[in-house]
């Protein structure tokens, strides 16, 4: 796996490298001429990838401070009808 590499004094700021990992990439979402059973796993595990993302609670992994707490769609939806 990738690293955290304190990286301040060269760019100014930490950043993450990772690895490059083989796998297929899909550009359509429909997934044509995936076998249904097959593309009903992907969608599954994509799901289940999320639902793992949004369990995480970034104050406890030292992310508290990345980004402004609050309703994210909120206040996109508002610049959105601002813009």
């Amino acid at each position: 796996m990738g690293e955290l590499i304190d990286v301040a004094g060269i760019v100014g700021t930490p950043f993450y490298v990772m690895d490059r990992l083989a796998g297929r990439v899909f550009d359509d979402a429909a997934l044509p001429g995936i076998p249904p059973a097959h593309r009903r796993a992907l969608y599954l595990s994509m799901a289940e990838a999320l639902a793992g993302l949004h369990a995480v609670d970034p104050v406890a992994i030292g992310l508290g401070d990345c980004g402004r707490p609050g309703n994210y769609f909120e206040r996109q939806i508002a610049r959105w009808s601002r813009q």
